[in-house]
């Protein structure tokens, strides 16, 4: 997948690449069976709150789901993080929410894209970092909530 651009510092850790041969939709994978869902829909970061459920999908680990126990992470990799990520703790019952390679993976609800998976924090292999989906824009890009 051809790369386009990234943006890592600050709020965002995140890169866009494009899918030559491929009908981009407004669909994500969230099965390792190829189960997709419709994105109709996006939470910006000032809606989401400390508790909610949230599930994943990651390359690597899969499907998951935690719940939201911060709202101000400040990732220590990050050039200039300013704590505007998002913590979630493997406390629903799930399997490790965060292994490399899982990076750029959706986090979601029902139609609704609230993130892009970053990391999992040093502290917690097994808990997840996520950027809130509103700062895509920060690399000219939107999310698709339609076909």
């Amino acid at each position: 997948m051809p790369f386009q651009s990234a943006n890592y510092g600050t709020y965002y850790d995140i890169q866009w690449h494009t899918a030559p041969g491929f009908t981009v939709t407004n669909k994500i994978k969230y099965r390792s069976d190829g189960t997709n869902m419709s994105i109709t829909t996006t939470k910006h970061r000032s809606q989401q709150w400390v508790g909610a459920l949230v599930y994943k999908y990651g390359k690597i680990s899969g499907f998951g789901a935690g719940y939201i126990s911060s709202l101000t992470f400040r990732p220590s990799y990050v050039p200039n993080a300013q704590a505007t990520f998002i913590r979630v703790d493997n406390t629903a019952g799930y399997s490790n929410l965060s292994s490399d390679g899982d990076s750029g993976g959706p986090w979601f609800t029902a139609y609704t894209a609230w993130g892009s998976h970053c990391t999992h924090p040093g502290d917690d292999p097994n808990d997840a970092v996520y950027m809130a989906i509103n700062y895509v824009s920060g690399i000219g890009v939107s999310i698709m909530t339609s076909p």
